[in-house]
């Protein structure tokens, strides 16, 4: 007796999202044909790259080649008949996410990618992946981005794209004529096109979460105006123009998070990432529940104790900043760098300026040392009864262990 659809689907995705799942799938899928289905569901509904499309082709169409680096090339060889695609518009269909964190097309695939797209678009109207719900690129020198317009339809829920991409203006002029049901965009992108986005979004209802590059506080407010917008990443490159400003936000947010990167060409906002963070936060003054700074350098403990206190002060800035953040229960500081072992460590009581608010959840997982003692967690304890998780130096070297005792 076959086992039914569902308990099938949970197997395939458990193995599927296992260490090297996607290889361990491919076995499972040639028991019989009611689990090859499931199996094969399961393995194109999220594609690491653009390039397993091309296999769906016949070799007589595209040409592949099996290189000594264990990775395809390719050669378009002719235009397909309408026989050629029918394994194409089978496996097309099931794919529902493409989530590449390299290059997803290579530069000698993009020829044949381009000459099939063409061809779908000579034969029909429809969308060339017609579920696809959530594209994913991380290299800005990706070959994919520039056929991302043609891959954008009313069914695509997330679009992330690479940070300071040439190509990105072209595919969110695409987003705005068309305007698909996005719930998450991630678009850093700085000048005009980025203005001119954020000044369109009022046009998507259905936004939920967003990621875009600071910019000055008249632009920022179409996005604090937003009706339904829940999570904000804010991407800090270079100079920050902040002001002080007299905002006003539609609703407090879930989540609002401050991201520091730098350039290898031109260096970043400098060594003072949680400082400039302050400023920030002072200007703007974002109402929200979880509160994230990921600096693109590590900073001491030092550093991160100014940045607690500036969140609890008894100045005037600090006590409207502290006002905004009232229903604060996350809070999160981490950097891209890495930690180096002789750095100023945490005080035993750094925690104590933030006893006012309600936290449930503190990560300070990169700060890898500190002088928290047994009496210093009793008097966290004592001060935080609802605190859920405390998270100190769990992803760094750690040379010296704490004195607590726990």
């Amino acid at each position: 007796m076959p086992f039914p659809y569902e308990v099938m689907l949970a197997i395939c995705e458990l193995v599927y999202w296992s260490a090297d799942g996607r290889r361990l799938l491919l076995p499972i899928s040639q028991v019989n044909t009611s689990i090859r289905e499931v199996a094969l569901e399961v393995l194109w509904n999220e594609l690491p790259s653009a390039e397993p499309l091309l296999h769906l082709l016949p070799e007589d169409v595209i040409e592949r080649h099996l290189e000594r680096d264990g990775k395809w090339s390719y050669s378009y060889i002719g235009t397909p008949l309408p026989s050629d695609l029918e394994q194409f518009y089978t496996r097309a269909p099931r794919i529902r996410a493409i989530i590449s964190h390299e290059h997803s097309l290579r530069y000698d695939a993009v020829d044949a990618f381009k000459n099939i797209l063409d061809y779908h678009s000579s034969i029909s109207n429809a969308p060339f992946l017609l579920h696809l719900a959530h594209l994913q690129l991380s290299n800005n020198s990706d070959p994919l981005l520039e056929f991302i317009p043609s891959l954008i339809h009313m069914g695509l829920e997330t679009l992330v794209l690479p940070y300071r991409s040439s190509l990105s203006s072209s595919i969110i002029s695409r987003v705005l004529q068309i305007l698909p049901p996005l719930r998450n965009i991630v678009y850093v992108e700085f000048g005009e096109e980025a203005h001119d986005f954020v000044h369109h979004i009022h046009l998507m209802p259905s936004l939920r979460s967003l990621t875009i590059p600071l910019l000055e506080p008249a632009v920022m407010q179409a996005v604090f105006s937003h009706p339904h917008l829940l999570d904000l990443t804010v991407v800090v490159y270079m100079e920050v123009h902040v002001l002080d400003a007299d905002m006003s936000f539609h609703h407090a947010f879930r989540s609002f998070s401050i991201i520091f990167t730098r350039s290898f060409l031109f260096g970043g906002v400098d060594e003072e990432t949680l400082n400039t963070a302050i400023t920030i936060l002072r200007a703007l003054r974002v109402p929200c529940q979880q509160l994230s700074v990921t600096s693109s350098l590590h900073v001491g403990g030092d550093v991160l104790g100014e940045l607690i206190e500036a969140l609890a002060g008894q100045d005037i800035c600090s006590i409207e900043l502290a006002r905004s953040l009232s229903r604060l229960t996350h809070l999160t500081v981490d950097t891209d760098s890495f930690t180096p072992h002789n750095s100023v460590p945490l005080g035993a009581n750094f925690l104590r300026p933030l006893y006012s608010f309600t936290l449930t959840h503190i990560d300070f997982g990169c700060f890898n040392m500190c002088h928290l003692d047994d009496d210093a967690l009793l008097a966290v304890a004592n001060a935080m009864p609802q605190i859920e998780s405390l998270i100190l130096g769990t992803s760094r070297y750690w040379p010296t262990p704490p004195r607590a005792s726990l």
